[in-house]
């Protein structure tokens, strides 16, 4: 990865500092064990897209991330006042970044990241949130997918179902994903705050109350965050057209998600649901107002 240029100088602090000390955290992420040698390649390849032009991305980065993340970031930890500028920006810069390499999968994911980030606020607030947690949880919802990025690209253009090993393989991105986030946390030192919270919906978002999702988690051991996103997720995966099968309209999603709850089973928690119904018409506008490309 390039990088871009490297000699504006700083004097260590801001985002020109910031996005080397990203770029060098993040070139550490393909030499996880976890990843075999395929995945260790896309995942360099995706970030040398994303890395090639400092100015852009820093561009971008201040006009995504404002005061209200910053103010999230100090306010979710118990020693916030004993954090620096430097700190929080930098925290904002590994999240803003993962959520962008997400993205380079194509703009029919940006225009689910985008809706999801939308619904994520509308929920959070439908169930009393205050603004930070609102702020946090939106800007969190941009990673959910991060562990796609070690998914071969064809996996997702074919036409029909995928076969059992590319099942087992995307049904692997959730943990994929944690450890990319672990290891960001660790090189950062995050113990809470906004990476810890997309960790939870990564790690969490397609386990299903009743226990029967790929990790087993059932009830209140699954994150809150995580069973706050499924409705969010799920929502937005039926209202999109799929290789498989068609989309449905806003009532439809509304009815298959009300229908996960019903017979015996419990795909969502049953005390989040009525804050979904009553914010449903928001995440329908949020839905006709980001398009995914024809």
């Amino acid at each position: 990865m390039s990088g871009g240029d490297k000699t504006a100088n700083d004097g260590g602090h801001g985002p020109s500092s910031g996005f080397l000390r990203l770029v060098d955290n993040f070139g550490r992420l393909v030499e996880l064990p976890v990843l075999n040698a395929e995945q260790s390649q896309l995942l360099q390849r995706r970030m040398a897209l994303l890395f090639d032009r400092r100015d852009r991305f820093l561009m971008k980065f201040r006009s995504t991330f404002d005061a209200e993340t910053f103010e999230a970031c100090r306010a979710t930890r118990q020693n916030g006042a004993a954090l620096t500028a430097q700190q929080l920006e930098d925290e904002a810069l590994h999240l803003f970044a993962l959520a962008q390499l997400t993205l380079t999968e194509g703009a029919e994911t940006m225009g689910h990241l985008e809706r999801t980030a939308g619904y994520a606020k509308a929920l959070a607030e439908a169930r009393g949130e205050d603004a930070v947690f609102v702020a946090m949880f939106g800007h969190a919802a941009l990673i959910h997918d991060i562990g796609l990025l070690v998914v071969p690209e064809d996996v997702f253009a074919r036409r029909g179902l995928v076969d059992s090993y590319e099942s087992a393989l995307i049904d692997t991105h959730t943990r994929l994903g944690a450890e990319l986030i672990d290891a960001i946390m660790q090189s950062l030192d995050v113990v809470d705050g906004p990476l810890v919270l997309g960790r939870d919906i990564v790690y969490c978002h397609h386990e299903r109350y009743d226990g029967l999702g790929p990790q087993g988690l059932a009830g209140k051991a699954i994150p809150y965050v995580a069973r706050l996103f499924a409705i969010v997720d799920v929502y937005d995966t039926l209202r999109r057209r799929r290789p498989h099968r068609e989309s449905l309209d806003h009532a439809a999603a509304i009815a298959a998600i009300r229908a996960g709850n019903r017979d015996g089973r419990a795909q969502f928690d049953p005390e989040l649901l009525p804050a979904f119904i009553d914010c449903a018409e928001r995440f329908d506008a949020t839905f006709r107002a980001v398009v995914d490309p024809t």
